[in-house]
């Protein structure tokens, strides 16, 4: 996601507005990346009348258009039947409930005898 960026500089105490991306390195690690030079504030103000929310609009809107791009819409017929011999079909509905069962037959284990063994 891209940011504003509001950099007053120490030696004169003007504030230089960027565009930077965050990202995460290898690491994990938070970095950003720099996308685009704005300008000085004071320099800005002659051109808009409040340059740090003209600048925040366009950022939420890049946002925004960046989401819109990345989203895809997938469209499935509910009519269509798949067979059960299709390559590269797996069906593991079954795995959830065969887990279930196996939980609950372990408590009514314990239950019975009043001692837990558990072997990992």
């Amino acid at each position: 996601m891209l940011r504003l960026n509001k950099e007053t500089k120490k030696n004169t105490g003007r504030v230089y507005l960027t565009i930077q991306r965050g990202y995460r390195d290898e690491n994990g690690k938070s970095r950003n990346k720099h996308i685009e030079s704005i300008g000085y504030v004071d320099v800005l103000t002659k051109e808009y009348d409040d340059p740090v929310a003209h600048f925040e609009d366009i950022v939420k809107k890049r946002n925004e258009e960046e989401v819109r791009s990345k989203t895809v819409m997938i469209g499935i017929n509910t009519e269509t039947r798949i067979e059960e011999d299709t390559p590269g079909t797996k069906d593991y509905g079954h795995v959830i409930f065969s887990k279930i069962y196996c939980y609950e037959s372990f408590n009514l284990t314990c239950i019975r005898t009043r001692t837990v063994a558990v072997n990992f």
